[in-house]
């Protein structure tokens, strides 16, 4: 006999997209940060933090119209550090700290030796052994310390060829 369970359905009267175009959770073995990170399609493009177990938002950033050529694709936590938080996207890579009531940028940018020589549409990115991957529209392979600061453009990236 199958039984029906309880749906829980996140929702902020803070935007006005009507969808989530991307979604993560924290991995932590910390009851206290069991956070969730949504991002809200047009027209406003949020990056909204919850705290998943309670169903409350704790923080947010809003990229405005003003903003529109910054539009987040990626959120995720730092495994390390739940309160640590990477967005990237077109021409966007935020490095936030989430405190009580608020995201607070760590880093605004992701600052290159070679200002202009790489993409700055940042596809994708993931956390992996205190180094992040960041991958552009055009083939590049960035390695970035743990803190966000760039490091180098792999050798191995495919290039322009072929979109990560």
């Amino acid at each position: 006999m199958a039984t029906l369970k309880r749906r829980r359905v996140i929702t902020s009267s803070d935007c006005n997209s009507k969808a989530f175009t991307a979604v993560n959770f924290a991995k932590s073995n910390d009851k206290n940060n069991q956070f969730l990170v949504t991002i809200s399609g047009t027209p406003d493009f949020s990056v909204i933090i919850w705290l998943w177990d309670k169903q409350r938002c704790v923080a947010r950033h809003r990229y405005c119209q003003d903003e529109i050529e910054q539009i987040p694709l990626h959120a995720s936590f730092d495994p390390a550090d739940p309160t640590m938080l990477l967005v990237t996207g077109n021409n966007l890579y935020n490095f936030f700290k989430i405190n009580e009531t608020n995201l607070q940028t760590l880093r605004g940018s992701l600052m290159k030796k070679d200002k202009g020589r790489f993409s700055t549409d940042y596809t994708c990115h993931i956390w992996i052994n205190k180094k992040i991957i960041v991958c552009t529209h055009e083939g590049e392979i960035l390695l970035c310390e743990h803190n966000g600061d760039f490091k180098m453009c792999l050798p191995q990236s495919p290039g322009p060829e072929f979109n990560i």
